[in-house]
């Protein structure tokens, strides 16, 4: 992973993550049911916006929600989903961001460690750990140049 992502990662810590939400799933999220393929009009995505530390040696995001939240249920049966983070800005030059996808995955003990050394206050709250394993990242920085842009493919 390239050190710009690294450090943008590290300096940023809010995600908006998506995860798909398919049609009978809106009615049901306990059925143990095997799901068919979805038409693209039978699903819908579901957003959440989630506090997150970096894992920097597994290329993970780790963040705490509640285990009944729609996005944990979801992520639990979808695990392939996708996240952004991106600055605050209205100028166009100072514009930076990534899109990832990921795997969900529960946190490990090293994971939880490295997430409440960054949010310490989150040890308060109700919720567990959980991670977002890195398998493809695209960074935006306008800094560097409006076409300039930095990809991460994680090997399998």
């Amino acid at each position: 992973m390239h050190p710009a992502i690294k450090d943008f990662l590290h300096t940023q810590h809010l995600l908006a993550l998506s995860v798909l939400q398919p049609y009978r799933d809106l009615q049901t999220l306990d059925s143990q049911e095997v799901c068919e393929p979805h038409t693209l009009d039978s699903v819908w995505i579901h957003s959440a916006n989630c506090f997150y530390a970096f894992d920097e040696t597994n290329y993970a995001l780790v963040f705490k929600s509640e285990p009944h939240t729609r996005h944990i249920q979801l992520a639990t049966r979808y695990p392939n989903v996708s996240a952004t983070i991106a600055t605050n800005t209205l100028k166009i030059a100072k514009i930076k961001g990534l899109q990832i996808q990921a795997r969900f995955t529960t946190a490990t003990q090293t994971q939880e460690e490295i997430y409440y050394a960054r949010f310490p206050f989150a040890r308060l709250g109700a919720g567990e750990i959980y991670a977002l394993e890195i398998l493809y990242a695209k960074y935006t920085n306008n800094a560097l140049g409006l076409s300039k842009k930095l990809e991460f493919h994680k090997n399998p």
